[in-house]
């Protein structure tokens, strides 16, 4: 991905850390919302969307009194009927009984929605609660094997999809009795600096990504040249095993909504996914989607635009993204290998943009409704990498594995004309429309 601008960043110091934490705002975000944001992250107790599932709040909540605050959950016509912001203070009111107070922010304060002239500190505060602090730094010996109850992962994740380091299920002890599931990317490297820059990168990133990624929970150092990575729990494991196995046109279409969200997301942060492709996406709890992009080169923490494509990554991007070798790059020409002249005059194919993840989000639509088939699978890779050739052929479409609405989008997606693409905000509507229709039934 690419870095966002300077001004896209929103950096402070956390109260009662000492370690400054990145705050992310959008480029168009109000004043308003950045004020709301700063007094969120200044509770140490803000855990965000890191508990969607609902497994890890009763993992959390151990002793009577102790409590968190949550993003309220939202349902999928959230933003359709407005966008006012919604938190919970979950806490535990006995050994049996979880309670979740409605919190809103009113008149330059948190205050409970049940009695908003009492503020989430004077509730906290009569309630007798306290809050548990949402860990970032991590020591070695917090990281246990995991949990005995935790189940292997039902559709493995590829080893090869993360160079970086090496993935695996294990345990993170937030307190005594206090333990969740979480993933573990160990990181090795014989220089220092290249094990600092992870650390640094991963530290500024830690406070980003919704309910969509696959986020960090923080970082445990281990010696000066190694280090590891602490990341949400997979439930499942990967899609693009899932699908080859399973089909399901309802679930086809709410994996798509899902994953448009978590590419409009990270484009909205002035993101874009230099490696994207069915691989990055995960199946977790209640089979909701989230996407990867830690770990997936070997030497950053996330990729930037590679200096040239392979093979494996120019099958899922668009073909103006492709280089241009002159003449001798026959459109129709099913033999001719774009790279075999030494006298081709070759120029560098046009940026990958948000507008080219719109055109991979159809691939990764056509590529989910078809059992994980790879884009252009069956042709050469002179063809897969030839700028013309795939200029003026597209994949196969079955409409007998993909439903309408999606067959739709995946046309619309591979328009040959960049500017004639849905943008992902125009798509991630028409999908959540789509959704509202099944859920309604």
């Amino acid at each position: 991905m690419e870095n966002p601008k300077k001004e896209q960043l929103h950096p402070r110091v956390l109260a009662s850390r000492e370690i400054a934490r990145v705050i992310w705002s959008p480029l168009w975000t109000s004043n308003r919302k950045k004020r709301i944001d700063d007094i969120l992250y200044d509770y140490h107790f803000f855990f965000g969307t890191m508990l969607d599932d609902e497994s890890l709040q009763t993992q959390l909540l151990v002793e009577e009194g102790e409590a968190f605050l949550i993003t309220a959950p939202r349902d999928v016509g959230y933003e359709k009927y407005g966008t006012h912001r919604k938190w919970q203070l979950v806490f535990l009111a006995n050994s049996e009984t979880i309670i979740k107070a409605q919190v809103l922010f009113l008149n330059k304060k948190f205050v409970m929605m049940k009695d908003r002239k009492v503020t989430l500190e004077q509730f906290m505060e009569e309630q007798q609660l306290t809050g548990i602090e949402r860990l970032m730094t991590f020591q070695l010996d917090q990281i246990k094997p995991k949990m005995a109850l935790t189940p292997a992962l039902s559709y493995p994740i590829d080893s090869g999809l993360f160079p970086l380091g090496r993935i695996s299920k294990q345990s993170l002890e937030f307190g005594p009795e206090r333990t969740i599931p979480v993933m573990c990317m160990k990181i090795k490297h014989k220089s220092q600096k290249f094990i600092q820059k992870i650390k640094d990168t991963a530290n500024e990133m830690l406070l980003f990504g919704n309910e969509r990624i696959w986020r960090l929970w923080g970082v445990c150092d281990v010696s000066p040249n190694s280090c590891i990575l602490v990341m949400e729990d997979i439930v499942y494991g990967s899609l693009s095993f899932f699908v080859g196995k399973h089909w399901n046109s309802e679930q086809l279409i709410r994996f798509s909504h899902q994953t448009c969200e978590a590419l409009r997301y990270i484009e909205k942060y002035g993101f874009v996914h230099h490696h994207l492709n069915l691989d990055c996406l995960m199946i977790t709890y209640r089979y909701n989607i989230k996407l990867a992009f830690y770990g997936l080169t070997d030497d950053a923490l996330y990729p930037e635009r590679p200096k040239e494509y392979t093979v494996d990554q120019a099958r899922w991007i668009p073909w103006e993204c492709l280089p241009d070798y002159g003449r001798n790059d026959k459109s129709n020409d099913l033999t001719q290998s774009t790279a075999s002249s030494e006298n081709s005059t070759i120029l560098h194919g046009e940026d990958y943009t948000s507008n080219s993840m719109s055109y991979t989000f159809g691939s990764l639509v056509w590529s989910m409704c078809h059992a994980a088939t790879l884009p252009f699978e069956d042709q050469l890779s002179d063809q897969i990498m030839s700028r013309g050739y795939r200029k003026h052929h597209t994949v196969e479409v079955n409409k007998q594995c993909t439903p309408n609405k999606l067959q739709h989008i995946i046309f619309k997606c591979w328009a040959t004309n960049k500017t004639d693409r849905p943008s992902l905000k125009e798509m991630k509507i028409q999908l959540r429309t789509a959704v509202e229709k099944l859920e309604s039934r």
